[in-house]
């Protein structure tokens, strides 16, 4: 629809009123809706065209801000060397995309860095786009980003709690008590990020003692972390209790069950460990 003068006291018809409603940079400049481009807009970005089985990208004499480098693969018999910027008389773009269009295939980019014949190499992988941007004239300093086309898989994250009321009395010198079963600990394969916190009760000790924490293969039937983590100073008669917190960071292995042990080594005697909360997550790989 044409655009055309108001005057005071006109109505406006339905037709005009949605052309209004409906801009778009596609329409004409005499039709309503029309979007202007920015002043310069078509020389403050530059199209390079290439195949891949071509050598060079030439960007030559371009100092544009932006540079789009589209490289056609549709060219099954096309070398697999990897292009190379031609920069002579090159101003460094701010940023630099490199799109590939026809069958998913890799390309390779050689980038010259500073002065001579120094090259870096940016690998782009089968059917994705890349983004390049420097920090220094000369490209003496650049970055570059892959934008992928497909999702890229990530492993899922499980969390998991544990929680026991019920204290475990850990006996001096009777070795380690098994204070969380490996049936509360389920991970499978990946890597496990937990963390224990409990409650220590010190019944009437007067002499100190060593309190370790152990993650324990239950399959292999051996211990995979060992963490001494309190030397107890108890001198007086009285009772007292300790919150404590230790964190455990493994990569489990598949089919395999875990536990969690303590030891209290003293001249005899013995600490009620209770309360017991693991806090964790388990990343499958």
């Amino acid at each position: 629809m044409e655009k055309r003068v108001w005057k005071s006291g006109e109505s406006v018809h339905p037709e005009a009123m949605n052309a209004l409603m409906d801009l778009s940079y596609e329409k004409k400049e005499n039709e309503i809706g029309h979007l202007p481009f920015p002043p310069n807009y078509y020389d403050k970005v530059a199209i390079v065209k290439v195949n891949a089985r071509d050598s060079v990208i030439n960007l030559t004499g371009i100092n544009h801000d932006v540079v789009v480098v589209e490289i056609n693969t549709n060219d099954t018999s096309s070398s697999t060397a990897p292009l190379e910027f031609n920069t002579e008389n090159f101003t460094a773009a701010r940023v630099v995309f490199v799109v590939p269009y026809g069958p998913a295939r890799g390309i390779n980019i050689h980038i010259p860095i500073g002065y001579g014949d120094n090259k870096t190499l940016v690998a782009i992988h089968p059917g994705n786009s890349a983004m390049i941007t420097w920090y220094q004239p000369r490209y003496l300093s650049f970055t570059w980003y892959e934008f992928w086309r497909e999702p890229i898989d990530t492993p899922t994250a499980h969390d998991f709690t544990v929680h026991k009321e019920d204290p475990v009395t850990l006996l001096s010198g009777e070795g380690f008590f098994e204070v969380v079963p490996s049936d509360n600990i389920k991970v499978k394969s990946g890597i496990v990020d937990f963390t224990l916190q409990f409650v220590i009760d010190f019944n009437n000790q007067v002499l100190g003692g060593n309190f370790t924490l152990q993650l324990y293969d239950d399959t292999k039937k051996e211990p995979v972390i060992e963490k001494p983590l309190y030397k107890a100073n108890i001198w007086e008669g009285s009772e007292k209790k300790v919150l404590m917190t230790c964190r455990f960071a493994f990569s489990a292995e598949s089919a395999k069950k875990y536990s969690i042990r303590a030891r209290f080594a003293s001249q005899g005697g013995s600490v009620s460990m209770g309360t017991i909360n693991v806090t964790g997550t388990w990343i499958n790989q």
